[in-house]
């Protein structure tokens, strides 16, 4: 834990770990339910026959070769973003 025995020195500091940790926790949140849109998508796909087995398969493969390249934060940025401006909407 980053944050670790530095609470202590401060209240500044402490208050910044404490936003770090909330917003991790988010972000946790995020993906999760994001990961779950993406399977629940995937599903519905296979099952209507708009996705076969193999397209899923790449797709799969792609993501995890992207996550290993210098891509992966800019993409991840991307996806908090557009996370947060959804988030922020009040219909």
């Amino acid at each position: 834990m980053p944050c670790a025995g530095r609470a202590s020195r401060s209240d500044t500091l402490a208050a910044e770990c404490r936003k770090s940790g909330a917003a991790e926790e988010v972000g946790v949140v995020i993906s999760i339910s994001l990961v779950l849109l993406l399977l629940l998508l995937a599903v519905i796909f296979l099952r209507n026959g708009g996705l076969k087995v193999s397209h899923a398969i790449v797709c799969v493969l792609l993501g995890f070769l992207l996550a290993s390249t210098r891509m992966a934060p800019t993409i991840h940025e991307g996806i908090t973003a557009t996370a947060n401006v959804v988030s922020g909407l009040h219909p």
